[in-house]
């Protein structure tokens, strides 16, 4: 967009008492970029079409009914998934043991509705499609113990949870072994220590 329209936008923008942004650019390797962009579109739409009538070069950039329509799904299908992305995008805190409790927020929320139109069907079935190749991923079983570890969802989330809880005493036992045979005495201090304490 030329400094000349991002120019009348704001103007547009001030005439239909709406608050003045820009447009957003889409950036190829942040998804979310292009949601961020189609989400201002639709809520500048009429200065945006106000904009373009004034550059008869430029009308054929506004958008039809349908083409619309096809926006609004796209936004109700993917913005859940932004706000799972920078949920799990923290630098500060342990994103691990969230994982699975979003994974199944998410195909709760893609389940198809009655009302949605097929377009917003597939564009779900597609985001499904593309989630369910990490069920049988070979790191589930240590997001699975780390959601089991996490006293905010415990088994809440786990799909086969009496299995976790055998992979997890499983774990246990291997740690306890492995510990117990590499450095003996210092295993035997710890128990002393432990039955003192519990005395």
């Amino acid at each position: 967009m030329s400094w000349k329209m991002k120019r009348d936008l704001h103007k547009a923008q001030e005439l239909l008492q709406m608050e003045v942004k820009t447009l957003p650019s889409a950036c190829p390797t942040r998804w979310w970029s292009t949601l961020k962009l189609v989400k201002r579109f639709l809520e500048n739409q009429l200065p945006i079409c106000k904009t373009l009538l004034e550059y008869p070069n430029k009308k054929h950039l506004m958008l039809e009914g349908n083409e619309i329509s096809a926006l609004e799904d796209f936004t109700t299908a993917t913005e859940l998934l932004e706000d799972i992305t920078s949920s799990l995008s923290g630098e500060q805190y342990t994103t691990a043991s969230a994982v699975l409790p979003l994974y199944m927020k998410i195909k709760n929320n893609l389940q198809n509705k009655d009302e949605d139109s097929s377009l917003l069907k597939s564009i779900k079935s597609e985001i499904l499609e593309s989630l369910n190749k990490y069920e049988s991923h070979p790191m589930s079983s240590n997001l699975q113990l780390s959601t089991l570890c996490d006293p905010r969802f415990r088994l809440n989330f786990i799909e086969s949870p009496e299995e976790v809880k055998k992979l997890a005493v499983a774990k246990m036992r291997n740690i306890y072994t492995t510990q117990k045979t590499s450095n003996p005495d210092n295993f035997e201090n710890i128990k002393t220590r432990t039955k003192e304490q519990n005395k």
